[in-house]
């Protein structure tokens, strides 16, 4: 399976899943503003709103050329019930202006969980691909090597394994 869409932590994982995990969400918390932070903080900040049904919140994470494909994955979560446990940040693997996070914690549709306890993980369901728009982190809903302004470069890549 192609990590394609997998830039959601839960749109993929939310989609993924057959049907809450029982508790509410916590609503209206905002750890990061999308013109500040880590990819890990954006990361996590993103993921909540997205978990919360804060959709418009969510948006402001994702980047312009991922706009279009954030409005269609939304329309299969408008009438699911949504949650989201102990959502952290693991390792993140930064490439250039490219990103990919990986996620703690649990996340929950309708009455199915998943949970990734691991942070050097290999669930596509807990990896979130971020790209740098404007000097922002900012997630993005294509593979990192789709991202990049001159493919052909050699761009180190650097691995930061999270801290257990």
């Amino acid at each position: 399976m192609k990590p394609i869409g997998i830039a959601l932590v839960g749109l993929v994982a939310t989609s993924a899943l057959a049907t809450g995990c029982g508790r509410s969400p916590d609503r209206g918390l905002r750890t990061q503003t999308p013109d500040q932070g880590s990819p890990q903080q954006i990361a996590v900040a993103y993921s909540n709103a997205l978990m919360a049904k804060q959709f418009n919140e969510a948006k402001t994470y994702v980047a312009p050329a991922s706009q279009a494909v954030f409005s269609v994955l939304l329309t299969s979560l408008n009438h699911v019930n949504l949650s989201a446990k102990n959502l952290a940040a693991g390792a993140i693997t930064i490439s250039g202006s490219n990103a990919t996070v990986t996620l703690t914690g649990t996340l929950c549709r309708s009455n199915q969980c998943v949970t990734n306890n691991s942070p050097n993980g290999n669930d596509p369901i807990f990896k979130l691909f971020e790209t740098r728009v404007g000097g922002k982190w900012m997630v993005s809903f294509g593979l990192p090597s789709t991202q990049t302004t001159n493919p052909a470069s050699s761009v180190p890549m650097v691995t930061i394994p999270a801290q257990q």
